[in-house]
């Protein structure tokens, strides 16, 4: 049974009950007839507004179940929720709903709902903002959205999106938390075959860092540019930020409310439909103790039909144990042991696209190169220069 047809029987039941009504009162034929009009003139009403707000809004919504584990006995991960050698099927899963109402011709409001397996499925609200068309090149948004810091960052969260199953860690997880709080701009516009869109945004945000504590950043200013041919895709980005850095080692490294932090990246994808080849470079600098972070993936696929099989380096460097010599014989090395990570992936996989809207993936990845550091894993728990680690998802679009 159609909305109409549901909405006309209750209009038509309580048109019924009124002429009845009328009847018991001493109402006449015409007056029963008038009323009937404004039943009829009511569902008209009520029936344009159900279709007008059914092409307003649009929901899309995407999911990914995953696998991961690894053959380390002791090691945990610092991303991921923590990844042991156990069989983990929530650590890397995630759910999401994405929400447009379009206000009027000129505003949309745009809400992304996620939860993730890592965060015990807790729902969180990774974008919430009003976009306003200012001119048909320029767009503002103004709440809640994702940092212009990557390649991916529009849809880092949608696996089936992405070539792997997880983003390379060593760029995409040195930032923390990528969601900010603010307004930003869009600008489009073309030179020669390029698309080129400029994008800025002015925000604030704040995180908790299992190696750092709670940490917020004021006053973020970032800046990219992203230009797209027939196969290629070029970008490149700036950000500075002010943020405040809790007391480190106990207080031997004391609280800093405004240090200074910067980050760059340059970016590339080239996919013809046969190859596809992506890389960024990134760098990570904070003033005082904290370690600046230098890293950098290379992939490469082919796709056979629907099968691609895959290929990717990345590395990442942050510093050298004995930076912090100058914290005290006690203090320096424990300093270097938290916040050092220094760590090269060689990761193999595969994608199969083998239904619409869904993608099975897996990859086998060899961590290595720590450099006398933790790497990307909890400080302590490494028990070799090594580490294999299994993953397997199947992601999805709706």
């Amino acid at each position: 049974m159609t909305k109409s047809t549901i909405v006309k029987q209750i209009f038509t039941q309580l048109g019924s009950a009124a002429v009845i009504a009328s009847t018991a009162v001493t109402y006449s034929y015409a007056e029963s007839t008038q009323i009937s009009d404004e039943v009829e003139n009511r569902l008209s009403v009520i029936e344009s507004r159900l279709d007008q707000d059914d092409s307003r809004v649009t929901i899309n919504g995407f999911f990914s179940a995953s696998f991961i584990t690894h053959g380390d006995d002791t090691a945990v991960t610092d991303n991921w929720g923590g990844a042991t050698d156990k069989n983990d099927f929530s650590a890397l899963s995630n759910v999401g709903i994405q929400m447009m109402f379009d206000i009027n011709d000129e505003m949309t409001m745009v809400t992304q709902l996620v939860a993730r397996g890592e965060e015990a499925w807790n729902l969180e609200a990774e974008w919430a903002f009003i976009a306003y068309e200012a001119t048909d090149a320029l767009t503002l948004r103004f709440g809640r959205q994702k940092g212009p810091l990557y390649l991916l960052s529009e849809y880092i969260e949608v696996g089936y999106a992405m070539p792997w199953i997880t983003a390379p860690d060593e760029v995409y997880g040195i930032t923390g938390d990528s969601t900010y709080d603010g307004i930003g701009a869009l600008y489009t516009f073309a030179i020669g075959d390029w698309d080129t869109t400029i994008q800025a945004l002015y925000a604030n945000n704040s995180f908790y860092s299992d190696n750092i504590g709670d940490v917020d950043l004021n006053d973020f200013i970032t800046l990219s540019i992203t230009g797209e041919s027939e196969n290629w895709t070029l970008r490149l980005s700036y950000s500075v930020v002010s943020g405040d850095i809790p007391a480190l080692g106990g207080g031997i490294v004391p609280a800093n409310d405004n240090t200074d932090i910067s980050y760059a990246s340059a970016g590339a994808k080239f996919d013809n439909g046969d190859w596809l080849l992506m890389s960024e470079v990134v760098s990570l600098a904070i003033d005082g103790p904290m370690a600046d972070t230098d890293s950098a993936y290379f992939l490469v696929g082919y796709r056979f039909g629907n099968v691609m099989p895959h290929f990717t380096w990345s590395h990442m460097k942050n510093g050298d144990p004995g930076d912090r010599d100058s914290l005290g014989p006690i203090f320096g090395p424990a300093m270097d042991a938290a916040l050092v990570e220094n760590q090269t992936t060689y990761t193999a996989g595969v994608r199969w696209d083998f239904m619409a809207g869904v993608a099975a993936k897996f990859e086998v990845s060899h961590v290595t190169d720590f450099d006398d550091t933790k790497g990307q894993f909890k400080a302590g728990t490494l028990s070799d220069d090594s580490v294999n680690i299994v993953k397997f998802s199947l992601d999805s679009v709706f």
